[in-house]
C-alpha cells in the first residue's frame, strides 16, 4: 500500500496521508502527493513491535545523539514529549486498524536533554508471509522539520511584533492629533478671552462714555458667540452634541445651504445638484447643512484654481460598485441615502486621503483643519457614515450615508 498527500494540514502543521490502493516496491516517503511533488525521505526510520523499537537506523545518531543500540527495546512513547502524547496516540490507534497514519507532529527527545519537532508518518507492516507473525510491526517514519517549526515561530514572532509597532504607531499618531487638537482649541481660546478681557478693560475705562462702552460690550458678546460656536464645533467633533433628528428634505437643505454661499462661491465653479425632492434623511437640519457646506466649500477650492464643478446628486445604496468602497468601511444598507459630492477639482494624493478626517490636518495656507473632521463627527452622530475617493488630476468624491427618512 502506497499514500498519497491528501493535501490537507493537520492541528500540528503538517501535511496528511491516505491510502493510494496501489502497491509500490520502494522506500517509505518515495511516494508523490496529488501536485506530484515528493513526500520527505524519512530522516529517521523505527520499526515498532508492541510500542517497543525493535529496530533504528543508524541516522538517528546524528540527528538526535542517540546511538541505534541504546534505543532498541525501550518504549517510543518514553521518546515523545509529555505534551505531546496525545498527539502521538493518533498513530497507535489507526495501526491498530491497520490504515495508514495521518502524519502527526509532535517533539522527540533528544539525547543531551533538549527536544526536536518531528513529523511521524508510520504504516502497518504486513504479516510474515505464511501467516505465523501475530506482533503489530510498525513502520514509523520520522522527518526533521525544526526549522520549518522554528522559521514558522518566527513568522508569527515577526507577525506578532508588526502589529505591536503598527499599533504603536497608530497610537502615537492618536496622540498627536490629540496634541494638535489641544494646540488649536487653546490658541483660538486665547485669542477670544484675550479680546474679551481687552474690551471688557476699555469699557471700565470708558464708564463716563455710555456710547463707547455698548459697543465694547457688544464686542464681548460676539466673541462670547465665537467660543459657543467653538465649543459647538468640539462637540460636533466628538459626536456628543445633541441631535434633534426629524424627517428633513435633503433638496430644501441643499437649497439653503448654496443660498447661505451666496457671493462666497468662486465665479470660476458651477453648483449641479440633481435630488429630487421627495428624498428625505433623518437628520439634525442645521447640523445636515453644516456638513452640506463644508463638503461643497472643500469642492470649489479643490477646483478654483482651474474651474470646474461641484455635483451633488444621490444613488440608491443598491447601485454602488462593491470595488468603490473605500477598505474597511461598510456598505451603506437599504434603508440609507447615499449623497455624492463630486467635484472635478486637483485631486488628493492617497497619504492626505488617509487622513482627511483627521482633526487639524489641512493641506490649505490657512483655517484650522478642524472642518472635515467635525463633518465626520456630525454624520456619526446622526447615525451616517462618511468616506473619500480621489484621483490626481481627476477630483474627488465625498459619499455620506445618512438614514432614510422617507416615511415607513
Amino acid at each position: 500500500m502506497t499514500y498519497e498527500d491528501c493535501g490537507e494540514l493537520s492541528e500540528q502543521g503538517c501535511r496528511c496521508t491516505r491510502p493510494t490502493g496501489r502497491r509500490r516496491v520502494g522506500s517509505i516517503g518515495a511516494n508523490h502527493g496529488h501536485d506530484g511533488a515528493a513526500v520527505p525521505t524519512p530522516d529517521v526510520v523505527l520499526v515498532v513491535v508492541e510500542g517497543k523499537i525493535e529496530w533504528v537506523s543508524p541516522s538517528v545518531t546524528p540527528l538526535l545523539g542517540w546511538s541505534a543500540g541504546e534505543l532498541v527495546g525501550v518504549s517510543s512513547r518514553s521518546l515523545v514529549h509529555p505534551d505531546d502524547l496525545a498527539i502521538a496516540a493518533t498513530t497507535r490507534s489507526s495501526r491498530a486498524t491497520g490504515e495508514p497514519v495521518a502524519c502527526v507532529r509532535f517533539r522527540v527527545r533528544r539525547r543531551d536533554g533538549g527536544w526536536q519537532w518531528m513529523d511521524d508518518m508510520s504504516r502497518p507492516m504486513p504479516a510474515a508471509v505464511d501467516g505465523s507473525s501475530r506482533q503489530r510491526r510498525t513502520v514509523t517514519a520520522l522527518v526533521d522539520v525544526q526549522h520549518e517549526v522554528e522559521a514558522r515561530r518566527a513568522a508569527i514572532q515577526a507577525d506578532a511584533q508588526r502589529r505591536v509597532v503598527q499599533q504603536q504607531l497608530e497610537q502615537s499618531r492618536r496622540l498627536e492629533n490629540l496634541g494638535l487638537l489641544a494646540g488649536g482649541i487653546a490658541h483660538d481660546f486665547n485669542n477670544i478671552l484675550t479680546a474679551i478681557q481687552a474690551s471688557a478693560e476699555l469699557a471700565a475705562r470708558s464708564l463716563d462714555d455710555p456710547a463707547a462702552v455698548a459697543e465694547l460690550l457688544g464686542d464681548v458678546m460676539t466673541n462670547a458667540q465665537r467660543a459657543s460656536q467653538l465649543t459647538a464645533q468640539l462637540l460636533d467633533f466628538a459626536g456628543h452634541r445633541p441631535v434633534v433628528a426629524s424627517s428633513v428634505s435633503l433638496r430644501e437643505a441643499v437649497d439653503e445651504t448654496i443660498a447661505m454661499i451666496g457671493l462666497s462661491w468662486p465665479t470660476t465653479v458651477t453648483i449641479d445638484v440633481d435630488i429630487e425632492c421627495a428624498v428625505r434623511v433623518l437628520a439634525d437640519r442645521s447640523q445636515l447643512r453644516q456638513v452640506l457646506m463644508n463638503l461643497l466649500y472643500n469642492g470649489a477650492q479643490a477646483c478654483a484654481d482651474r474651474g470646474g464643478a461641484v455635483r451633488i446628486t444621490t444613488v440608491p445604496a443598491t447601485k454602488i460598485p462593491a470595488g468603490t468602497i473605500p477598505a474597511g468601511t461598510a456598505a451603506p444598507g437599504d434603508d440609507t441615502v447615499v449623497v455624492l459630492v463630486t467635484d472635478d477639482g486637483v485631486g488628493m494624493p492617497a497619504g492626505v486621503v488617509e487622513r482627511i478626517f483627521d482633526p487639524f490636518f489641512t493641506t490649505k495656507s490657512t483655517g484650522r483643519g478642524l472642518g472635515l473632521s467635525v463633518v465626520a463627527g456630525i454624520v456619526a452622530a446622526m447615525g451616517g457614515t462618511i468616506d473619500v475617493t480621489s484621483t490626481l488630476g481627476a477630483g474627488t468624491t465625498f459619499r455620506v450615508g445618512l438614514p432614510s427618512g422617507a416615511p415607513g
